[in-house]
């Protein structure tokens, strides 16, 4: 029931709850122990099976290893790397798009197209509610921002807010900036910020959009819990994460993009031309060029999209498992998800009322 590619949800913050920490939210695997390994911390004695019969990593395993086999600073599995701090992940996404700035949406001089129902105070708080807000005064943070594309909405349907973007590329801020101006989006301030550095914005926020933004940081339990301390109560935060199993194709093409890169990942022009060369080389039966085809080629065709979905520095993806794990450690409570018919049984096992 998770092959979405992507899960909007909305959750709200009813109290100042304490935050919880969730070990088990899915991220590299983080060794406690350096490398090489100096000591090992149980007795190292002759083994009677081979070290590939342990199935867990050595710090993992469910009961004491007394027949090691080797000495330990020749440990024949490599170790895994420890995690890059946030600071490093951070300027690895700001470098990448102060590349390619992103979304790649046109600029124009008039008010953006169309209607997102998301983006708008009042639809959001009924949707999530039942109920009218009691005020449409209301403060609102972009997180994430990009090149203003979901904040120039969001100042358009909602006349009566002060609204707030945040973003770590100066490349994608400077594009947001001259998009709101030419849409005469003019109540708005943007800031060169981190997500873990919200604390520096003054206040609370009543809607807190995020799209997009979560699965691209090294820690996005402490992302969500920053977002939740700024959030207002009775405020409501909306969150775009990417689901696991809608996104098995493009894991594969990031990792074969990273192997053929070596050590030239983090040129991102150089990714993007490595990604389309394998895209033109596979065969047209290919899983994963039918898949691209399918589903995202005409959007692709531009480098902006191709090198956020392809050659992107940093992504988590999620289950509902760990979805939860996520909204759980932000102490708010969760109000939905933005496509609930996507979600009902009814839909899914209308066919047969037994199964449900």
């Amino acid at each position: 029931m998770t092959s979405f590619q992507n899960e909007r949800l909305f959750a709200h913050r009813p109290a100042t709850p304490e935050l919880p920490l969730y070990p088990h939210h899915p991220r590299p695997f983080i060794p406690d122990y350096p490398s090489p390994l100096p000591a090992y911390p149980f007795p190292l004695t002759p083994s009677r099976l081979p070290i590939t019969d342990y199935p867990l990593p050595i710090t993992h395993y469910p009961f004491p290893i007394t027949h090691y086999p080797l000495p330990i600073t020749v440990y024949p599995l490599p170790l895994p790397m420890p995690l890059p701090d946030s600071q490093s992940v951070s300027a690895a996404v700001a470098k990448l798009y102060d590349t390619y700035p992103f979304p790649p949406e046109p600029l124009l001089d008039e008010p953006p197209p169309g209607y997102n129902w998301r983006w708008n105070w009042l639809s959001a708080y009924h949707f999530c509610t039942g109920r009218k807000p009691a005020r449409e005064d209301v403060r609102i943070l972009d997180v994430g921002c990009g090149t203003g594309v979901g904040t120039e909405y969001l100042v358009h349907l909602n006349p009566q807010a002060q609204v707030t973007g945040i973003d770590l590329s100066a490349g994608t801020l400077a594009v947001a900036q001259e998009r709101c101006q030419r849409s005469r989006a003019d109540r708005v301030q943007f800031h060169q910020l981190s997500l873990f550095d919200i604390e520096q914005l003054a206040g609370e926020f009543d809607l807190i959009n995020c799209v997009g933004v979560l699965h691209h940081t090294a820690d996005p339990i402490r992302g969500i819990q920053k977002l939740a301390m700024k959030l207002a109560p009775g405020g409501i935060l909306h969150i775009f994460v990417y689901a696991a199993l809608g996104r098995w194709e493009i894991q594969l093409m990031q990792q074969a993009i990273a192997l053929l890169q070596g050590d030239r990942q983090g040129d991102y022009r150089d990714g993007v031309q490595v990604g389309r060369q394998i895209f033109a080389a596979l065969p047209e039966t290919n899983r994963l060029v039918q898949r691209e085809k399918e589903r995202w080629s005409m959007e692709n065709q531009r480098d902006e999209n191709f090198a956020d979905m392809y050659v992107h520095p940093q992504e988590i993806d999620y289950t509902i498992d760990t979805l939860f794990e996520l909204i759980d450690a932000s102490g708010l409570e969760f109000l939905g998800f933005s496509n609930p018919h996507n979600w009902d049984l009814a839909t899914l096992l209308g066919k047969n009322p037994d199964l449900m």
